[in-house]
């Protein structure tokens, strides 16, 4: 199997670039057609799988190797929305041209995660035909809806398909750099402020004005942003993002509404939940009439080095590379969150992020081979090693 990997090298690369042309961008995240071509890569070699679609549109794949009457022993996992691709002029004539150039593969979703959903469907193929010799079983879920959250996919798929909420550990190809290993996460909380005011015009004073009374909500969220610090220090204090800012609707009026968009991540000392209670009362204390609309939240998460995913990713990427990739807390949020919170051990370990959600997004194709070739050492020692944990 490992040989199969490594003489696939070449058809990795193509089925890469032929995932980059198949458009998946979130908004509005419609996984259907990237989900036809998955299932139909799967079936074609002989591969059970299964299409679920919860919310028109959210679609995620499902395939299984290995015996059906036990819980699988890993489940693989991948998503299958993009990022909108940047606004302005790509190099290759498209954002989904997906060209293979001087080491490189391009196009919107190359590195997040088209590469780690095409190491995941190789590692299934070089799978499967062994299948009627495996003990252990492996899930491949292939999601929608991960740029959302995950409600539609992996969250889904947890609370409604045992193939899924019932595997023992996870792996999942989301970038990272193949020089470190995701064994945790920030927590995160998307939210908006909302301020209200009453309108008149600004010639008579602007002591009701909703704008003034968000800069000072903002004001006090930003004060909880732990900046400053070196970039290699980011995953252990915290930040905030003012995303967007609405309000008003002339500059000789008083607003009557603004609001903003704001996302803050916490390392793994910090409650989300908590760090939300006491801006919440502060906010309130400061500007009684403003509140918070909370869009998405999440605690920070953990899989405690001495669990099996974990030793075993160490140990293959010491075989692929040379030496074992660090164990990092990774900064953006991911569905390895989703499947912590269900109990299952999960690891992050994909290529790194080029450009990422910018004009001339790529993957390296040598962190894409490196990907391939630890994700499949992963799965054969859960499948074939000693018992796991």
């Amino acid at each position: 199997m490992l040989d199969a990997v490594a003489s696939a090298e070449a058809e990795l690369v193509s089925l890469c670039s032929r995932l980059v042309q198949v458009p998946a961008p979130m908004p509005p995240g419609d996984t259907s057609e990237i989900a036809a071509f998955v299932s139909n890569f799967l079936r074609e070699r002989g591969i059970d799988c299964a299409t679920y679609e919860p919310k028109a549109g959210k679609c995620s794949v499902v395939a299984t190797i290995g015996p059906s009457d036990i819980p699988p022993a890993l489940v693989v996992n991948g998503h299958l929305d993009t990022f909108e691709p940047a606004a302005g002029e790509w190099s290759h004539s498209s954002p989904y041209s997906g060209a293979v150039e001087d080491g490189r593969i391009y196009g919107a979703g190359a590195s997040d995660m088209r590469a780690g959903v095409a190491a995941g469907l190789l590692l299934a193929s070089v799978l499967a035909p062994h299948a009627s010799s495996l003990d252990r079983r492996i899930v491949f879920a292939f999601v929608g809806d991960e740029e959302a959250g995950g409600a539609w996919g992996t969250e889904w798929l947890l609370d409604n398909v045992d193939e899924v909420g019932k595997a023992r550990a996870a792996l999942i190809g989301d970038q990272c750099g193949t020089d470190v290993i995701g064994n945790a996460e920030k927590g995160v909380c998307f939210f908006s402020v909302h301020a209200p005011g009453t309108s008149s015009h600004a010639a008579y004073g602007s002591e009701k004005s909703a704008v003034h009374k968000l800069l000072e909500a903002l004001r006090i969220i930003r004060g909880y942003d732990n900046g400053g610090g070196a970039e290699e220090d980011i995953a252990d204090r915290v930040t905030v993002n003012i995303g967007r800012i609405t309000g008003g609707v002339a500059r000789n009026l008083v607003a009557a509404d603004a609001r903003a968009d704001v996302s803050i991540r916490v390392p793994t000392t910090v409650s989300t939940a908590d760090l939300m209670a006491r801006l919440r009362e502060q906010i309130t204390d400061a500007v009684p009439d403003a509140w918070l609309e909370i869009d998405r939240q999440s605690e920070p998460s953990g899989t405690s080095p001495d669990r099996r995913i974990v030793m075993s990713a160490m140990r293959a990427t010491e075989a692929v590379l040379g030496a074992p990739s660090s164990l990092i807390t990774r900064v953006g949020a991911s569905d390895a969150r989703l499947f912590r919170e269900h109990g299952i051990p999960t690891v992050v370990y994909g290529p790194a992020a080029r450009n990422m959600g910018a004009i001339d997004e790529y993957v390296d194709i040598d962190q894409l081979r490196a990907v391939a070739h630890v994700h499949t050492r992963v799965a054969l020692d859960i499948l074939l090693g000693e018992p796991d944990d």
